[in-house]
């Protein structure tokens, strides 16, 4: 079985022991694979934080409701028809034009640090920039970060700090300039980088309310077979 389909079925649950083993012994072995990985596990842990919350609130509501009182249909639909015109009136009921901004909140994750400290180079100096520039990545300081990953790319055009500069771009709230680096590079050296970059551009246009180029991009990542290919599909069947 091929590392990203046991990547697939952990998730999935349908791993034996053996089968889990031996996908740690990759893992370890495949910087990108464990990337991917540690991704896709950040970005189920928020997905079920989010559902147990949804849980609870109902729970909770059902918990507080009590035994209805009686009255007249009428009456009560024309509370209904009051109570949705003062909301929708105060902008409180949910509309398509924050819908991207929903969907952006509950699905965006800083992609993992896999780099340093695995990358090392021979000077001393310049590992310590990898270090320095991921540090401030990790610590979500990503102002100092993205000046740290911009010079590390100038230099030497290494296409992962191109990549880790535009994700910071984007824990910035600096959606146009993250659009611009990951659209600066059409073809990456490393594959994963490309679909995992059309993830994160598709995520940016919908925080911009662009629907049709969101879209665009989530069907690039559902035809790469990626594991982000099933969240990038729940989601265009959300805004369709």
């Amino acid at each position: 079985m091929k590392t990203d389909e046991l990547i697939e079925a952990y998730f999935l649950k349908q791993l034996e022991v053996k089968e889990i083993e031996e996908l740690k012994k990759r893992l370890q072995n495949d910087s990108v694979s464990k990337a991917e990985f540690l991704f896709q596990l950040e970005l189920s842990k928020v997905i079920q934080e989010k559902e147990k919350k949804k849980i609870k609130k109902r729970l909770h509501r059902l918990e507080q409701q009590t035994k209805p009182k009686k009255t007249n249909w009428w009456l009560a639909a024309a509370s209904i028809v009051v109570l949705f015109t003062i909301a929708w009136a105060l902008g409180l009921l949910p509309s398509s034009k924050n819908q991207g901004n929903q969907l952006y909140s509950e699905y965006f994750q800083a992609y993992p640090n896999t780099i340093s400290p695995l990358e090392r180079s021979g000077s001393v100096k310049y590992s310590m920039q990898i270090d320095s520039a991921f540090k401030y990545y990790d610590d979500k300081k990503y102002t100092k970060a993205i000046l740290a990953f911009n010079e590390i790319y100038n230099v030497d055009s290494i296409e992962y700090a191109l990549f880790y500069s535009a994700v910071s771009s984007l824990g910035n709230g600096d959606f146009q300039t993250a659009i611009q680096q990951l659209e600066q590079k059409k073809y990456w050296d490393n594959a994963d980088f490309e679909i995992v970059s059309n993830w994160y551009l598709a995520l940016a246009y919908l925080k911009l309310e662009n629907k049709e180029e969101a879209i665009n991009y989530f069907n690039k990542v559902v035809n790469s077979n990626h594991s982000l290919s099933k969240p990038a599909t729940k989601i265009i069947e959300t805004l369709n």
